[in-house]
């Protein structure tokens, strides 16, 4: 299958915006992070070979969009992100930004 599974890609937002948080540590210039949305053309496949499980692949440029086996969807995510440290809304900032201009 061409592409990445959705949850690959999930787990990769989440991972770059934890580093994200990381980096705006002692940062003047914070963001607070909103909900975040995202809008896929996915696959869905069913793998006869593991018990008819069922997989969401993201599809990437150029990909073919159906075939015998898979079927091509838009799929739109909206996920509100939350600091499970102290349960509020994450904040993200550009390192490169150390002050405000004068």
């Amino acid at each position: 299958m061409s592409g990445l599974e959705l949850t690959a890609v999930v787990d990769a937002i989440r991972e770059q915006l934890g580093e994200s948080m990381g980096r705006s540590v002692g940062q003047r210039i914070q963001f607070e992070l909103g909900d975040i949305e995202l809008e896929f053309t996915v696959t869905v496949t069913e793998d006869d070979r593991r018990d008819g499980s069922v997989k969401v692949w993201v599809v990437g440029a150029g990909a073919s969009h159906g075939s015998s086996t898979a079927t091509a969807h838009r799929v739109k995510l909206v996920l509100k992100p939350k600091d499970t440290v102290d349960g509020g809304s994450p904040h993200v900032s550009d390192p490169s930004v150390t002050g405000l201009p004068r």
